[in-house]
């Protein structure tokens, strides 16, 4: 037997409240404004207020809205990365053709950014018994200068 918790909201108004809160948290209202905007009174009836919902009840909904905009931000990421990726070899392509190696080196670079294909890899090497890292003050301070330097070139 299926058991209803809730019998004052369908899966329809439940969806029209979460959307109502998504617009409220995507304009960057606080909390408490928008557990005030749930409250109000509808204008068709004053003595009935717009959502009879428990402060907890508001906040599983505002839960809710933050884990929609986690699922989307991860989804559309993917996307927009690989849209930015197309582009910039499209504009490569044309660049190329016109023979303007200037902007190719330019698009290139910024692939290559997007990409983070100009940070600089270390690689520690594991010899017979010990790492190869500086060990000295001096095989230091000349890695953090290398480093730095690597750094302002990006």
């Amino acid at each position: 037997m299926k058991r209803n918790i809730n019998t004052n909201s369908d899966d329809n108004i439940t969806q029209k409240r979460l959307d109502i809160i998504i617009e409220y948290v995507l304009a960057g209202l606080p909390t408490r404004t928008i557990k005030a905007n749930c409250r109000m009174y509808d204008n068709k009836n004053p003595f009935e207020k717009l959502w009879d919902l428990s402060d907890r009840q508001i906040e599983n909904y505002i839960r809710k809205a933050n884990d929609y905009f986690a699922k989307e931000s991860n989804i559309k990421r993917d996307l927009q990365l690989g849209k930015a990726i197309a582009r910039y070899n499209s504009l490569y392509s044309n660049s190329y053709k016109v023979q303007d190696y200037r902007t190719c080196a330019s698009i290139n670079e910024k692939l290559c950014n997007l990409l983070g294909l100009n940070k600089l890899l270390i690689e520690v090497t594991k010899g017979e018994n010990e790492f190869d890292i500086p060990k000295t003050p001096k095989q230091l301070a000349a890695y953090k200068s290398f480093i730095k330097a690597m750094n302002e070139n990006d």
